[in-house]
């Protein structure tokens, strides 16, 4: 087995492909180090390779290092069973075709010295642990990949599969998965955070396709060890520019997000959504207001009045952002009354509005006894006068704003990590 050291030092690592024919080809495209800069790894992918494969990826392999010898270098060769454009002029039959899949593969290893080779699990367990004893007599690691392009599996059948890998001769776990919608992706990311704790070795995994653009900005929050951008062409449906892919990751790391809206309109479970995925904690303003109090929200509005119950919110809300670490803020409804909450949020906070009708927010809150300046006002048209009154506040407040009626909780999660690190606040 190979100490993967890099992999387990860094968090945010980034890899980008390159797909040159032969290394004239790539020489031709004038690769400029500078362009690459944003990434950490680099997948050269063999199967574009057309002739003399071995020879071939060495020359690569070795100009690249000429020009960008810090980078680590993963050799690749996917086959079209995986999305990739790996095929055999002689294929004859799947066993034909795993057969020579296995011997390109241990013809690599023998003759091209790069830190990682990557494994198809589904071309057999047996030519992963073949490949891999191989491997580590050269000193190379061995990644053990899945890519399902049709759909994303359930957390079961994905987590049965990582543990395969797992079990096997690789050194690190990667999968990719297809979403058809935003609950598939919420349920990879989800999968992955368990699967870091699960297995012993690196995790890399990505929900492809533009829907899964979120799980490769923020991958690295939950324990993925490594994403895929593009510099130029792309290689698999939803790569990024690299550039881009860095700049989106530095601004998730150091993110304070704050979740405004009426209340009703799904701050509480939408934050603990968004916190289960990230593993990022959440406060909640008026739980915090609680502990610090010792008494509930309706007996401080009854003994001490709103006016009082503001001041403690505003200084809830400065400790909150005080604090250094990357958060999500779940705000009281009426946090925003106060110019100064308004002014924190807008500084230091990256601020999502959740918008419900009135409608859906008198069936979420019309048994709830625990909302004072709702107390007798449970009607469609008090709670709609209501948030007219507070909505150019609102407006004054957010970055951004996520409407949730008719929407699952994966959706709008999803919704708001897609549009927040788009959005650019003064330094």
């Amino acid at each position: 087995m190979i100490q993967t050291d890099y992999l387990k030092i860094k968090t945010d690592n980034i890899c980008v492909p390159v797909m040159s024919e032969s290394l004239s080809a790539l020489i031709s495209e004038r690769i400029d180090a500078e362009r690459y800069s944003s990434c950490d790894f680099i997948e050269i992918r063999i199967d574009y390779i057309k002739e003399n494969i071995v020879d071939e990826t060495k020359a690569v392999l070795e100009y690249l290092r000429g020009v960008m010898p810090e980078k680590m270098y993963i050799v690749t060769f996917r086959t079209y069973l995986e999305g990739g454009t790996g095929r055999f002029s002689y294929d004859t039959d799947e066993k034909d075709f795993v057969s020579k899949y296995e011997k390109l593969l241990e013809d690599i290893v023998e003759n091209v010295s790069c830190q990682y080779i990557d494994v198809e699990i589904n071309r057999g367990r047996d030519i992963l642990d073949n490949i891999g004893r191989k491997a580590h007599k050269k000193g190379i690691a061995v990644i053990g990949s899945y890519h399902n392009f049709d759909e994303t599996p359930s957390a079961e059948v994905m987590t049965d599969i990582m543990s395969k890998i797992n079990g096997s001769e690789a050194d690190v776990i990667k999968m990719a998965v297809m979403p058809e919608n935003n609950n598939d992706v919420h349920r990879l990311m989800k999968m992955t955070k368990q699967a870091v704790c699960l297995f012993d070795k690196p995790v890399i995994t990505m929900s492809m396709g533009q829907l899964g653009v979120v799980s490769r900005i923020y991958g690295f929050l939950y324990g993925s060890k490594l994403t895929f951008g593009a510099v130029g062409k792309t290689s698999a449906p939803g790569q990024i520019d690299a550039g881009v892919l860095r700049k989106y990751m530095d601004k998730a790391m150091d993110m304070k997000l704050a979740l405004i809206g009426f209340m009703g309109s799904g701050k509480s479970a939408v934050s603990r959504s968004i916190s289960d995925v990230l593993s990022e904690p959440v406060v909640d303003t008026d739980d915090a207001i609680v502990e610090k109090e010792g008494r509930s929200i309706t007996q401080i509005f009854a003994e001490s009045g709103e006016e009082y119950f503001r001041e403690i919110e505003t200084k809830v809300l400065k400790e909150t952002i005080e604090d250094e670490r990357p958060l999500v803020i779940s705000c009281g409804g009426g946090i925003i009354k106060n110019s100064a909450n308004r002014d924190i949020l807008k500084e230091y906070a990256v601020t999502c509005m959740l918008e419900a009708t009135p409608e859906t927010i008198l069936s979420r809150v019309k048994n709830d006894t625990n909302r004072p300046l709702l107390k007798d006002r449970k009607t469609v048209e008090d709670i709609s006068a209501m948030i007219e009154e507070r909505r150019p506040l609102y407006n004054m407040t957010l970055d951004f704003s996520v409407n949730v009626d008719k929407k699952s909780i994966s959706d709008i999660t999803m919704e708001i990590l897609d549009k927040m690190v788009q959005i650019e606040k003064k330094s």
